[in-house]
């Protein structure tokens, strides 16, 4: 920890949490590298996306991401955590825009961006033939219950 420190610019930091909801749990267990793939890709994108907005912060930020793939119960629940900056280098790259104290992007409007890259992913992948359906999840191999499992999701 002392070593990330050093890392750290003298400004303030907000803490993010990702999380795949329980229904993937089943599916990212079997696809990890894929899935987590998937998830560091997504929440980086739906980050630097809505940063970059000029009606949210208009701004270039930085972030450090972690993967935890169980809870402190020893459950498996993938999430990431996220140290994102609390502003960012203007699109010109001149000056620092700071965001609004206590506040960084609505959590609405980031969780509904997230969730919809991840799901289209998700479909992409599966179109691509790099998910498995094994034990438990065999039968969302068939396309019907494929998408049906997709627009609960959404």
């Amino acid at each position: 920890m002392e070593a990330r420190k050093k890392d750290l610019l003298p400004i303030a930091y907000f803490h993010l949490v990702f999380t795949l909801p329980e229904s993937l749990r089943s599916l990212a267990l079997r696809n990890q590298k894929v899935i987590y793939h998937l998830l560091f890709k997504t929440a980086s994108e739906t980050l630097l996306q809505l940063a970059k907005d000029q009606k949210y912060l208009g701004a270039e930020i930085g972030f450090t991401v972690l993967l935890h793939t169980w809870s402190q119960t020893l459950i498996d629940h993938p999430h990431l955590h996220c140290l994102v900056s609390a502003g960012g280098l203007s699109l010109d790259g001149k000056r620092w825009i700071c965001s609004r104290p206590g506040f960084f992007l609505p959590v609405k409007v980031l969780s509904c961006l997230f969730r919809g890259k991840f799901l289209n992913g998700l479909k992409k992948l599966d179109e691509a033939g790099k998910l498995k359906f094994t034990g438990k999840i065999e039968a969302l191999q068939k396309a019907p219950a494929f998408q049906r499992f997709l627009t609960d999701l959404y």
